[in-house]
């Protein structure tokens, strides 16, 4: 091949659109060093639909979300994605023994953290509260801002971001953790905080078992107020035919905790519920739900009027094929069983029948989670979205709807 030839095939010969194709299949780092070598590069490192693919393709950037900010994709994504783009996800708070649920998103022309938090006991079917508590953004001298939302709107502050070891860990730091208080003191802190937990107002002086676990509560959270480690959450999606209920974030009653979080997924004949929000007897994380979707029953209406039927049935009695796992069937609370918002939801939908019955366990434990046990229990499915447990030993029944929101 003679000079003339190699000079045929120059890449600076290429017309500035081809290159800009070449260019969008290159990483970040990678256009950052090439934009170096000459005048020509440089410019086609400046073209916009090469910082949009890559935005995209790296983090699902959209033109969606490009549209409420004020800046250009190139510096969205050298900015901000570059270092904070693998955050968009779910995340729990390592707030032993309660967790949480944080979301991180693209929003409102920034990377924004949102709590989210279980609707005030019983209202299983109503939707999560949610706070937003920081954002990541670029200012008006595309400068990267790392914001704390804690406190009044009009007061927002820095927070410091340290990754973890890995993709999966991060901590937050509030630089001004004082500006968080929203009372002139901690005990109008721990009011205002009951009122959204329980939905109403409560006297200080009341005498509430529900009141005293808030308390507690509030106290620790409070530890964790401005500095706090976050794992993340994978929370499962797909489902196969024979699942009886969607995988993914449930609400659940449990009694005098009030309503906590659970994720629900699959392993081959078992049906798990970890939760993902706890309390002092059984903490987040904890396998609270183990149902055998291998072992349907069916029961009819005069088998379920008292515990003690229940108990008296064995296996044999009430076993059906897999194949007819999904029979409706009738389905009441047994009268000595203690409703935990049973019949608040059964006045907006009917419950007084199921698609699906299983044998299953849940878990037990003594404050500190001490002396934990599983005890037998029956998983009911009233729709993809809803189930409920009926803890035959502890005489009581919760009941789980699915989370709407969408986390990402």
């Amino acid at each position: 091949m003679d000079v003339e030839d190699v000079e045929a095939f120059n890449i600076l010969c290429l017309p500035f659109e081809l290159l800009a194709h070449v260019f969008m299949l290159l990483d970040g780092a990678t256009i950052a060093s090439v934009s170096q070598v000459c005048k020509r590069f440089y410019e086609v490192s400046n073209v916009k639909i090469v910082w949009q693919t890559l935005c995209f393709r790296e983090y699902n950037f959209t033109p969606e979300h490009f549209s409420t900010w004020n800046t250009t994709y190139k510096i969205i994504y050298t900015k901000v994605l570059r270092k904070y783009g693998k955050l968009v996800g779910t995340w729990q708070p390592k707030i032993n023994p309660y967790g949480g649920l944080l979301s991180i998103t693209f929003n409102d022309g920034a990377l924004i953290g949102t709590q989210y938090f279980a609707p005030p006991d019983p209202n299983v079917c109503a939707p999560l509260r949610q706070k937003k508590v920081f954002k990541i953004t670029v200012d008006n001298d595309n400068i990267t801002r790392l914001l704390c939302l804690k406190g009044k709107p009009s007061d927002v502050h820095p927070f410091q971001f340290t990754p973890g070891g890995s993709i999966d860990d991060f901590s937050f730091k509030c630089s001004k953790p004082d500006r968080h208080r929203k009372g002139s003191n901690k005990q109008e802190q721990l009011q205002q905080w009951i009122k959204e937990e329980l939905g109403i107002d409560i006297q200080p002086c009341a005498v509430d078992y529900r009141l005293e676990l808030l308390r507690i509560q509030f106290f620790i959270n409070m530890q964790f107020d401005s500095s706090c480690n976050f794992r993340r959450l994978h929370i499962p999606t797909k489902r196969k035919p024979e699942h009886p209920v969607r995988p993914g974030l449930y609400k659940g009653t449990y009694g005098g905790h009030g309503i906590e979080l659970v994720m629900v997924s699959y392993h081959d004949d078992l049906l798990h519920g970890v939760k993902v929000t706890g309390d002092p007897n059984v903490p987040a994380d904890q396998l609270s739900i183990q149902a055998h979707i291998n072992e349907p029953m069916i029961l009819d209406r005069d088998n379920q009027y008292s515990l003690a039927q229940l108990e008296a049935l064995t296996k044999e009695d009430v076993l059906v094929p897999v194949d007819k796992q999904k029979t409706r069937q009738p389905f009441i609370v047994p009268r000595d069983v203690m409703d935990r918002g049973m019949s608040k939801v059964n006045d907006e939908m009917d419950l007084t029948h199921c698609i699906g019955r299983y044998f299953a366990t849940g878990l037990i434990a003594m404050d500190g989670f001490k002396h934990p046990s599983r005890t037998p229990s029956h998983f009911i499915v009233f729709n993809e979205n809803m189930f409920a447990m009926l803890w035959i030993e502890l005489h009581s029944i919760s009941l789980y709807c699915r989370v709407e929101e969408n986390l990402m």
